[in-house]
């Protein structure tokens, strides 16, 4: 009962939405699945998102209970994690212009992408009870100083996203928001977007 009691601290909003006694009831069937073989129960929730989508029929739950549980515990995960040393716009402005071409990023360990068929806008952050809304999204989530966020890309951050997790070189990435906005517009969207996720931690220094 303590360990279900401690996993359930980790999903706040999922136990919002479906109910503190019928997470309770949930948590007890996960906890015989999956007993804790550590003295600590740090990761006792790690594989509760992974069981909700398997058992998403036979528990009778919302087809988007997975897929919160798991942004809930990359918030949860991410809090404690390790520092490393990250890129920083200092940096940047040290690059030399002729190897800005070749350049390429590495995300931080400490950053997390997650792929929902679901809008979790504000559910994270309000206290009224509500279902997500049917949307394909994806959720960057990250520590930095020590804090964690979590956001919802945009479009421009979507492909940006793609193109540097598929290993571009920033010329290629400059290329294709070039191509796609024309030359003056898709310089300003790469650098404003590059920079912030640069600002708040998101990648490996060089």
């Amino acid at each position: 009962m303590r360990l279900q009691k401690a996993i359930g601290v980790d999903f706040p909003i999922l136990s919002r939405i479906l109910g503190e006694d019928n997470l309770d009831s949930i948590l007890e069937q996960y906890v015989l699945a999956h007993p804790s073989t550590s003295y600590t129960i740090r990761d006792a929730s790690a594989l509760l998102p992974k069981f909700l989508d398997t058992h998403t029929s036979t528990l009778d739950l919302p087809t988007w209970a997975s897929e919160l549980a798991a942004l809930e515990w990359a918030l949860v995960d991410l809090f404690d994690y390790p520092d490393e040393l990250k890129l920083t716009l200092s940096e940047l402005s040290q690059i030399e212009p002729a190897n800005w071409l070749g350049l390429t990023f590495k995300w931080a360990s400490d950053v997390r992408w997650l792929h929902s068929s679901y809008c979790f806008k504000d559910m994270l952050s309000i206290e009224d009870v509500h279902n997500p809304t049917f949307q394909q999204s994806t959720y960057r989530v990250w520590r930095n100083d020590e804090e964690v966020y979590w956001a919802a890309l945009s479009g421009h951050e979507q492909q940006l996203y793609q193109l540097i997790n598929e290993g571009r070189a920033f010329g290629e990435i400059s290329t294709f928001f070039g191509d796609q906005l024309g030359l003056t517009e898709g310089s300003n969207v790469l650098f404003k977007n590059l920079s912030q996720w640069v600002s708040e931690g998101m990648f490996s220094a060089l």
